[in-house]
């Protein structure tokens, strides 16, 4: 069970939380900024939508759409073993 999941850190406890922590002398609690994956890659010189050769930005030209797959409507065919039981 997570932690976070009851009591004062429950989503639904913010109210008390903040009463509890100015009872305590600290400020309400700070949410962490959200960063995204570029940001992960900022001072790295493997960005990966740079190219590896030049270091130029990459840029989609076409967008490949995944080809849908044929459901299967048999069992997969039996290999003939007696075949290699002959030889």
């Amino acid at each position: 069970m997570l932690v976070r999941s009851y009591g004062l850190y429950s989503p639904v406890k913010k109210e008390e939380l903040l009463q509890c922590r100015l009872l305590l002398g600290q400020g309400p609690v700070e949410l962490p900024w959200k960063i995204g994956w570029q940001d992960c890659f900022a001072s790295s010189k493997d960005h990966p939508e740079l190219c590896p050769l030049c270091g130029k930005r990459l840029v989609r030209s076409v967008i490949l759409n995944p080809i849908p797959m044929v459901a299967h409507t048999s069992d997969p065919p039996i290999p003939h073993f007696t075949e290699r039981l002959a030889a």
